[in-house]
């Protein structure tokens, strides 16, 4: 589900359509069914959709307004207890990510190995703090996206962010250029057949994350 504005998603699952999206849909007051469109790997994707500004201003005051906006519009995509439904939100303290937050087991923080995404990382604790501290409270992990190995203040940087995160460190995706080939050809950016150092890290963080959530969920 992209949650994000941006509409970015599309682009790295299905192959860059224009699709429908829920944007739109929401503000038509609209379900939700119909708009998952298969994606590489067997995934569905549900779109954000093309909006403008004045769109957007609109359904940031509604989703404001209405907790329970999220919810109600999942319970129509005809879920079941196969289905593993991975939300991106954009970054910041966002309506997206709040509306998110209210129903999240997992929430997976990525983070770059720099000095800019270290010094929002009390911000971020800020932010997660209330749902953290509820009743039932979310897993919470963070990812170092984008490492490069080829420079030694990257590689220290992620020393740094290991030793300030510790446990909640979950793993590290090293920078990639097939997944950008990916996305300019439409092709499926973990394609077995390439298997490039970024598809192992990948596939590595979602074993990890699996076995996580099998450990520390009660």
């Amino acid at each position: 589900l992209d949650l994000d504005p941006q509409n970015a998603l599309r682009h790295h699952l299905c192959l860059g359509l224009n699709l429908p999206g829920i944007g739109a849909t929401s503000l038509s007051n609209e379900s939700w069914e119909g708009l998952a469109e298969r994606g590489f790997a067997g995934c569905r994707l549900v779109a954000f959709g093309e909006t403008n500004n004045d769109q957007q201003k609109n359904l940031n005051r509604w989703l404001g307004e209405d907790a329970q906006w999220l919810p109600r519009h999942l319970a129509g995509l005809q879920l079941n207890g196969q289905d593993t439904v991975v939300i991106d939100v954009p970054a910041g303290n966002t309506v997206y990510l709040h509306q998110a937050m209210a129903l999240a087991d997992v929430v997976l923080v990525a983070v770059q190995a720099d000095v800019s995404s270290f010094s929002t990382l009390a911000q971020m604790d800020s932010v997660l703090a209330p749902y953290l501290e509820r009743e039932k409270p979310p897993l919470r992990y963070y990812v170092i996206n984008q490492l490069d190995g080829a420079h030694r203040f990257s590689l220290d940087m992620a020393e740094v962010f290991k030793a300030r995160l510790g446990d909640a460190l979950l793993g590290t995706v090293h920078r990639d250029p097939v997944f950008s080939e990916a996305q300019a050809c439409g092709r499926d950016p973990l394609d077995p057949t390439v298997n490039s150092l970024g598809c192992q890290d990948i596939h590595a963080l979602c074993r990890t994350l699996l076995e996580r959530i099998d450990s520390d969920l009660p």
